[in-house]
C-alpha cells in the first residue's frame, strides 16, 4: 500500500507494510531533502556544465525555488564524490590505446595549486581513472596508473604522454613488467608529424572552464570536479562517438535522467 504526502516544496510517496503496518518511504540517494530530484539533478547538471553556483541560485529563483549557494557547493561536493566512488565499482571495457595528461586548477578562493590528472580512452573516450596532485614535478602516477589497470582488468598497448619524466618511468615500472610489448609513445604535438593528443587537451580544457567559475569551494573544490567527471563519462554524449563514453566502454545507464538514476545507484551501493 502507498500514498502521497505533500510539504512545501515537494511531493513524496509514502508506503506502508502489509505485515507489520509501519510506514516507510523509498528514495535513494535524496532521503530527507527539502527538493525534489528533479531541482537537485538540475543544479547538478548546470554545475558540470560550468556554470558557477550564484547562476545557478538566479535561474532556480526565476522559477520559484529559493536556495542558497552553499547549499549547491554541499550538493556538488557530496553528490561528486559519491557518485565517483560508484562509478570506480563499474567494470570498463575500454580500448588499448590510453592517453595520460594533467591540467592546472586553481580556485579564486586559495592560492593553492592544483593538478588534475587524468586518464582517457581513447576508442571510448572514457575517463577510467584521475587523481589530484598538489605538484606536477616529482609526482607518482603509479596509484593512477593502477587504478585504471583495475578498472579495465588489462593494460593499454600503448600509452601516450608528454614530456613528463614521472610517467615515463612508472609506465617503465608497471605496465612493462605487465606487458614487455606495450608501447609509449612521448612525443606528441599539435601538427601533422606528430601523433596529437587533441582530444585529451580537449577535456582539460572543459574541467578547467567549468573549475575556473567557482568561488569560496575550498575543500569542495574536488567534488566539483569528480561531479564534471561523472557528467562527461555518463551523461554528455561525445559527438565523436555518437554516445556517451560509458555507452561506449559497456555501461549501461537505463532512462532519461541518467544523472539521477547513477546517484541512486551510488547511495544503494554505499549502503
Amino acid at each position: 500500500m502507498c500514498e502521497t504526502y505533500e510539504t512545501r516544496t515537494v511531493t513524496t510517496i509514502r508506503y506502508r507494510c502489509r505485515k507489520c503496518r509501519r510506514r516507510f518511504t523509498f528514495n535513494p540517494g535524496f532521503k530527507g531533502r527539502q527538493f525534489p530530484p528533479s531541482i537537485i539533478t538540475d543544479a547538478l547538471i548546470d554545475a558540470a556544465a560550468g556554470h558557477p553556483p550564484g547562476r545557478i541560485v538566479e535561474r532556480m529563483a526565476k522559477n520559484g525555488i529559493v536556495v542558497s549557494e552553499r547549499t549547491i557547493q554541499r550538493w556538488i561536493d557530496e553528490y561528486g564524490r559519491l557518485m565517483d566512488n560508484f562509478s570506480t565499482t563499474l567494470q570498463a571495457n575500454v580500448g588499448r590505446v590510453w592517453s595520460i595528461g594533467e591540467v592546472y586548477q586553481k580556485t579564486s578562493a586559495s592560492d593553492k595549486k592544483h593538478w588534475m590528472v587524468t586518464v582517457m580512452d581513447n576508442k571510448t573516450k572514457m575517463v577510467p581513472a584521475s587523481e589530484m596532485t598538489d605538484t606536477k614535478f616529482g609526482y607518482d602516477s603509479k596509484g593512477l596508473i593502477d587504478a585504471a589497470i583495475r578498472r579495465d582488468g588489462r593494460v593499454p598497448e600503448v600509452r601516450i604522454i608528454d614530456s613528463l619524466t614521472s610517467y615515463r618511468t612508472r609506465f617503465e615500472c608497471v605496465i612493462l613488467d605487465i606487458d614487455p610489448t606495450a608501447v609509449l609513445v612521448c612525443d606528441v604535438g599539435i601538427d601533422g608529424k606528430h601523433i596529437h593528443n587533441n582530444m585529451h587537451e580537449r577535456y582539460n580544457g572543459e574541467m578547467k572552464d567549468c573549475a575556473r567559475k567557482v568561488r569560496g569551494f575550498r575543500n569542495k573544490f574536488l567534488g566539483l570536479l569528480r561531479l564534471h567527471e561523472a557528467y562527461y563519462n555518463f551523461v554528455h554524449k561525445h559527438s565523436g562517438i555518437g554516445t556517451t563514453p560509458a555507452v561506449a566502454a559497456g555501461i549501461m545507464v537505463s532512462g532519461l535522467d541518467k544523472l539521477k538514476i547513477l546517484r541512486q545507484h551510488a547511495a544503494l551501493a554505499a549502503n
